[in-house]
């Protein structure tokens, strides 16, 4: 009996808001605010500057946006089909590559001369 109280508690810890909430981060406002600091990034020299400062947390927010929603035991893909640690590990590998090679680009193509 204590078990199974154990275990509802552990459930209780991530809430609908959190997981709707982390699921807006990782779909819809995350891409954006990443995809917006490329501009300013852009018109850096290639040494570290509070905007890749920004990216980078955002990139972790955006982990921690599908983590929310995959450790709340509704989360779904964008095609509706329930999403599984797999799933949530693909995501962190694509984000991931997605971000450095739209980073490196930028710098080389954008950056200043």
């Amino acid at each position: 009996m204590e078990d199974k109280q154990l275990d509802t508690s552990v459930e209780e810890a991530v809430t609908p808001g959190s997981a709707l909430l982390g699921r807006l981060v990782w779909v819809m406002f995350g891409p954006m605010i990443l995809l917006s600091f490329l501009v300013p990034i852009a018109h850096v020299p290639m040494q570290p500057s509070k905007w890749d400062v920004g990216y980078a947390l955002n990139i972790l927010l955006m982990i921690w946006g599908r983590y929310a929603e995959q450790k709340s035991g509704q989360a779904v893909t964008l095609y509706n089909e329930v999403s599984t640690w797999r799933h949530f590990k693909a995501y962190v590998v694509k984000l991931v590559l997605f971000a450095v090679f739209a980073w490196v680009a930028t710098k080389l193509i954008f950056g200043p001369k």
